[in-house]
């Protein structure tokens, strides 16, 4: 008899699987073997039916993951919802003008969400993420730890980033950035290690990473080429689950989530480190910052706010 097979997760539910980012995640979280069914939904079914084709051949042989299109009932009983639709494909300088093109978007996926699969951990990738999440939280009415927006990645920059500034292999470094997944993101030198111990990042080096942080987004959308980052954002999401599902992880998870007093903030939503819980996060881990650090993190929690509260008019 053939041995059954164990998964982390039953059922992730894709929505915006047509897009760039969501079909990006739907082959790299279905290539992982990670969950047992992937369900793709989208508006935009010729597009959605060519990607239910391509992955249902390309995983033949290579994982066991099922992968299906369907509607809001086939996500019931989801463990897993990730929302990666957007109505956010013009050139912008800020994230933080899709706000409006995508608001609606939001509430209507939230709705879905709390008729559809109530009891699912909702990963948001929708730009401005912070601030979704805490439309999210509003809408759903759920525990803060069901809701997670997606910034893991603005971590993978910064090491990257830190690779390039020391010149050395960027897998030797580490280092985490925490706050808006937007401009005021705070890159925590404090927390930098290379070649798993500490390392002071001297300043000609930290003026390197930073520019590069700070700039890539402007030259991104200097491209005019109306897409979203997929392939790094993909990788990221396969971080997240896995340490989600406890499984060995290069990268510790990383979300944004609303603060109840964490970092001396309260009723704001920002990327921090996480313990993972069970098909959701637990607590929020507290690093040492320097005070230049907690002042950057207390600001970027201002915008956030500021942000937010355009929602409400």
């Amino acid at each position: 008899m053939e041995k059954e097979l164990t998964f982390s997760f039953g059922k992730i539910a894709i929505v915006g699987a047509a897009g760039g980012l969501g079909a990006t995640m739907a082959f790299h979280v279905g290539m992982s073997g990670i969950a047992k069914e992937l369900v793709l939904m989208d508006p935009m079914k010729n597009v959605l039916n060519t990607h239910e084709i391509d992955l249902r051949e390309c995983f033949v042989g290579e994982t066991p993951t099922k992968v299906t299109q369907g509607e809001w009932k086939e996500a019931s009983g989801a463990d897993v919802i990730i929302m990666a639709a957007a109505k956010s494909g013009r050139q912008v300088k800020s994230r933080n003008e899709y706000l409006f093109s995508n608001l609606e978007l939001v509430r209507e996926t939230a709705a879905k969400i709390r008729n559809n699969a109530p009891d699912a951990f909702v990963v948001s990738a929708t730009a401005p993420v912070d601030v979704f999440v805490m439309v999210f939280l509003e809408e759903l009415k759920c525990p803060r730890n069901k809701v997670m927006g997606f910034c893991i990645n603005d971590s993978q920059r910064f090491k990257w980033a830190l690779g390039q500034a020391m010149d050395i292999d960027p897998k030797r470094t580490f280092g985490l950035v925490l706050g808006e997944h937007g401009e005021s993101q705070v890159p925590i030198f404090s927390s930098v290690q290379v070649d798993f111990g500490p390392h002071e990042v001297k300043e000609k080096e930290r003026a390197m990473a930073y520019q590069y942080i700070k700039s890539w987004y402007p030259i991104w959308q200097s491209q005019d080429a109306h897409r979203t980052t997929t392939w790094s954002s993909a990788v990221g999401m396969l971080h997240n689950l896995r340490s989600l599902a406890d499984l060995p992880n290069p990268m510790p998870l990383m979300g944004s989530v609303l603060l109840e007093g964490e970092y001396g903030l309260k009723d704001v939503a920002l990327g921090v480190p996480l313990t993972p819980g069970p098909n959701s996060w637990e607590k929020v881990v507290e690093l040492p910052l320097t005070d230049e650090e907690s002042k950057d993190l207390k600001a970027s929690g201002d915008r956030v706010k500021e942000l937010y509260a355009q929602t409400m008019s």
